[in-house]
C-alpha cells in the first residue's frame, strides 16, 4: 500500500506540464558552499522530520517499504561534520511517516502523518521538551480537526499552523488551514480554520517571516504569501510574481536559515533532482527571487528532510522516485550570509616599507629585483596567513623564505610548502597548529565550497597571482596585490589576458604536512611508482616564469614542471624521468608530517627513448631519515657502503659478499653481458632476503631489493 501511494504521487507529477522560468541572480556572495557526505544514518529513510538541538541534529520515524518510529540523533562537531548517528532508546509512539514537525522554542511538536501496514491517516499531535537534548517524553495534545498528510506546519509567535495536506489518500487533497493558540505550558488550545489556500495542495514548503506565512511551490512553482493578524488569524493568499520557482517543486527540503529561504533538491515533472536553490527574505518579510546554488546535492534527492543552524545545511535521508532507492545518506553543507566576502586584509605588493626590498635572491636574474614586481604570490600568501591569524608582511616572510633552504624554488617561484612550514614554526592568534597547503585546478563549484569553509584561494592567472574571497553572482571577490582597482576576478583575467588555472588553498590543520615535491625541466615527465609498481596519481603541473607586474616583463627563469604528491605514506617510492634527449636538473623536497624538509638535486642525461630511475626512501616522521637516489649500480653500491658503515649490515662477511655480487654485475653489464648482469643481481636479491633480519634491518633491507628490482628492470 505504501509503495503504490509513492506510484501515485508520482503519477499525479508526471502527468504535469513542467515549467522552467527564468529568475534572477542575486548580487550577493554565495551563500551556500560545497554539500559533503557527513556520517551516515543508521537506516535508509524518507518522509522523516528533522530538527536541531544546541548541539545535536535529530530525526523523527520515517518510512521506505515500512514505516518507522525510530528518533536518532548525531552530534555536531564544531567544523559542521557530524559523529556517529545513534538510535533514541525512547521511540516514537508510533510508526508513522507523512507528519510535519514544527518548533515553538524547546518545544518540539509533530503533527498527522500516517501509519502502515494497515495504511491510517492520523490526526493526532504530539510534543515533547528538547531543551536537554534527547526526546524522551512525548506527550499528546489537542489533534487536527481531520487527519492531514504532506500539508505544512510552523509556528509563528503563539500560534501554530498547519496547511494544506490530503486526508485519506492523494485525491482527497485540502485546502484548509488551521491555527491554534500554543499554551504556556506547551499544550495546544481548539483548532480554528482561517483564511484557505488558493487550491487544494500538498508536498508543498512552508515558512514563517514573522509579518508573513509562505507556501512554496508543491505541486507547482508558485510561491503564496499570507500577512499573519495581531490575532493570529491569517490575510488573503497573494501569489508572488517576483519569488516564482525557477521550476516545478515537489517535496523538496525546505527551510529558512538566517534571512533566506533555501529549498533542497525535490521532485517535479517525474524526475527527482538535485538542484539548490535560495531566495532572501526582503524588509516586508516577502520573498526575493531565486538563486540556483552552483553547489547542488550530489546526487538527486527528494522526500528527505533538510535542517539547519546558523552556520550549516543537514539534508538527511531521501528517495529517488527515478529508481526507487531509499538513502541513509546525510550531506553537510557550510552557510554564510557573509555578501562582502570573507576578511581577507587587503595587502599591496607595491606598499612602503617593503616594495623596494629584493624579492628572493632576484639581484641575480633581473635588473629590478623589488617585491614591487614580483611579490604578487608572496603578497598572497601573506594575506592568507594574516586571514589566518598569522601576523606578517611581505617584506618579513620574504626575509624568512630566503632564510630557509625551500623558501623559493629555483629563479624566484614561491615554494607554497614552505610557506606551510612557516604556519607550523610561528604561532598565530587562532589557535591553529598549521596550514595544510592543497593544490586544486580551476573549478568554479570548488572554489566557492573554499570560501563557504573559510578558505581564501590563492588564484593563478597568467603570470599573476590574486586572493579570491567572496562570491558574487558567477563571479568572483578579490584582493589583487598589484592593483587598488580590481575587485573581481573577471576583471583580473581580462588585465592578464587568460582565466584562472589553479587554487592554492591552506587548511587549518593539527595532523599531516607531509609531500613529495619535484621539480623539473620543461619537457620532461615525472611518473610516482608504489613497492607495487602500481603507477600513484599526481598533480603535475607547469610553471611559467614570473611576469613583472610593472612593465609585463618575464624573470630570466625558465618554465619549470611541478609534481606534488601530499601524504605519502612510509616505505620505498620509484620516480621515473622520460622526455626529450637532453640535461635535465632534478629538484627533490621530501616533506615529513611536521612539514621538515629534505632536500636535494640530481642532474640526469636522457638518450633517446631512455627513462631514468630514481628510489625514494621515504620517512613520515622524520624527514632526515629520508633520502633519494638514482636507481644505478654506483648509488646500490654506495647505499651497500652506507648500510653497513651505520650498522643497518652487522655483519662483514655479509657486507662483502653483497658488494661483490653489485660490483662483478656491474662490470658484466659494462661488458654488454646484460644477462649475466641480472642474474647476478638476482643472486645478491636472494642473499639479502636469505640473511635478513639476521644480519640486515628489515626495512634496509626492504628498501635495497626494491632498488635491485629497480635496477633490473631498467637494464
Amino acid at each position: 500500500m505504501l509503495n503504490k501511494t509513492f506510484k501515485i504521487l508520482i503519477f499525479i507529477q508526471t502527468i504535469l506540464i513542467t515549467s522552467v522560468l527564468s529568475f534572477t541572480k542575486a548580487s550577493a556572495a554565495e551563500i551556500i558552499g560545497v554539500w559533503n557526505e557527513t556520517s551516515l544514518l543508521t537506516h535508509q529513510v524518507a518522509s522523516q522530520t528533522s530538527f536541531i538541538t544546541p548541539d545535536k541534529i535529530h530525526i523523527i520515524a520515517g518510512a521506505t517499504s515500512v514505516v518507522t518510529s525510530k528518533i536518532s540523533f548525531a552530534d555536531i562537531n564544531t567544523d559542521g561534520s557530524l559523529s556517529a548517528w545513534v538510535d533514541n532508546s525512547t521511540n516514537f509512539p508510533k510508526p508513522i511517516y507523512w507528519h510535519r514537525s514544527a518548533r515553538k522554542n524547546d518545544i518540539i511538536y509533530v503533527l498527522g502523518g500516517a501509519m502502515f501496514p494497515p495504511y491510517q491517516p492520523l490526526n493526532e499531535v504530539y510534543y515533547t521538551n528538547a531543551s536537554a537534548g534527547v526526546l524522551t517524553n512525548w506527550f499528546i495534545t489537542t489533534p487536527l480537526n481531520i487527519p492531514l498528510q504532506l500539508g505544512g506546519s510552523v509556528v509563528s509567535g503563539d500560534y501554530i499552523y498547519y496547511a494544506g495536506g490530503f486526508s485519506n489518500n492523494v485525491p482527497d487533497v485540502k485546502d484548509n488551514v488551521y491555527y491554534t493558540l500554543i499554551n504556556p505550558d506547551g499544550t495546544l488550545g481548539t483548532w480554528i480554520e482561517t483564511t484557505p489556500l488558493p487550491y487544494p495542495m500538498y508536498g508543498f514548503g512552508m515558512i514563517e517571516t514573522g509579518y508573513k506565512i509562505i507556501i512554496i511551490g508543491g505541486l507547482s512553482d508558485t510561491v503564496f504569501e499570507a500577512n499573519i493578524n495581531p490575532n493570529g488569524t491569517l490575510g488573503p493568499w497573494i501569489e508572488n510574481p517576483v519569488a516564482q520557482l525557477p521550476r516545478l517543486i515537489h517535496r523538496s527540503g525546505i527551510t529558512r536559515v538566517g534571512n533566506f529561504v533555501v529549498s533542497v533538491g525535490g521532485v517535479g515533472g517525474g524526475t527527482t533532482f538535485s538542484d539548490v536553490y535560495y531566495s532572501e527574505i526582503q524588509t516586508d518579510g516577502s520573498l526575493g527571487p531565486w538563486t540556483q546554488s552552483p553547489n547542488s546535492l550530489p546526487t538527486p534527492l527528494c522526500c528527505g528532510s533538510l535542517a539547519a543552524t546558523d552556520t550549516h545545511l543537514y539534508y538527511t535521508g531521501g528517495h529517488n522516485s527515478q529508481t526507487g532507492v531509499y538513502y541513509e545518506t546525510v550531506y553537510e553543507a557550510p552557510f554564510s550570509e557573509v555578501s562582502e566576502g570573507l576578511d581577507v586584509p587587503d595587502i599591496k605588493q607595491f606598499s612602503s616599507p617593503w616594495n623596494d626590498d629584493e624579492y628572493d635572491t632576484a639581484t641575480t636574474w633581473s635588473t629590478n629585483p623589488s617585491i614591487e614586481r614580483w611579490g604578487c604570490a608572496l603578497t598572497s600568501s601573506v594575506m592568507t596567513l594574516n586571514y589566518h591569524g598569522y601576523s606578517t608582511d611581505p617584506g618579513a616572510l620574504n626575509t624568512w623564505l630566503n632564510s630557509e633552504p625551500d623558501g623559493y624554488i629555483r629563479n624566484g617561484l614561491l615554494n607554497w610548502l614552505a610557506v606551510s612550514r612557516y604556519s607550523k614554526t610561528h604561532s598565530n592568534s587562532k589557535g591553529y597548529s598549521a596550514l595544510e597547503y592543497k593544490k586544486h585546478s580551476a573549478n568554479a563549484s570548488l572554489l566557492s565550497g573554499e570560501i563557504s569553509n573559510n578558505r581564501p584561494g590563492i588564484l593563478k592567472v597568467p603570470g599573476h597571482f590574486v586572493v579570491a574571497k567572496g562570491i558574487t553572482g558567477s563571479d568572483f571577490l578579490v584582493n589583487d596585490p598589484a592593483s587598488n582597482t580590481n575587485t573581481l576576478l573577471s576583471q583580473v583575467e581580462t588585465e592578464h589576458g587568460g582565466t584562472y588555472s589553479q587554487i592554492n588553498s591552506y587548511i587549518p590543520s593539527t595532523t599531516d604536512l607531509s609531500y613529495l615535491v619535484f621539480v623539473i625541466n620543461e619537457g620532461f615527465d615525472i611518473h610516482l611508482f608504489g613497492h607495487d609498481g602500481v603507477e600513484i596519481p599526481s598533480d603535475y603541473s607547469l610553471e611559467e616564469p614570473l611576469t613583472d607586474d610593472i612593465d609585463g616583463g618575464t624573470a630570466s627563469s625558465e618554465t619549470l614542471g611541478v609534481f606534488l604528491f601530499p601524504k605519502p605514506e612510509n616505505g620505498s617510492y620509484e620516480v621515473q624521468i622520460s622526455g626529450p634527449i637532453g640535461n635535465y636538473q632534478l629538484d627533490s623536497y621530501i616533506y615529513d608530517q611536521n612539514g621538515n624538509v629534505n632536500m636535494s638535486e640530481s642532474l640526469g642525461t636522457l638518450a633517446g627513448g631512455q627513462t631514468d630511475s630514481y628510489l625514494i626512501n621515504f620517512n613520515k616522521t622524520n624527514s632526515e631519515d629520508s633520502s633519494i637516489s638514482e636507481v644505478s649500480f654506483n648509488s646500490l653500491l654506495s647505499d651497500l657502503d652506507e648500510a653497513y658503515s651505520n650498522g643497518k649490515i652487522t655483519k662483514r662477511g655479509v657486507y662483502i659478499s653483497l658488494r661483490v655480487l653489485v660490483q662483478t654485475a656491474k662490470k658484466s653489464y659494462e661488458n654488454g653481458r646484460i644477462h649475466a648482469s641480472k642474474i647476478l643481481l638476482n643472486v645478491a636479491k636472494k642473499e639479502l632476503i636469505k640473511v635478513t633480519p639476521r644480519f640486515i634491518e628489515q626495512e634496509t633491507a626492504d628498501y635495497l631489493v626494491f632498488k635491485i628490482e629497480l635496477l633490473t628492470n631498467s637494464l
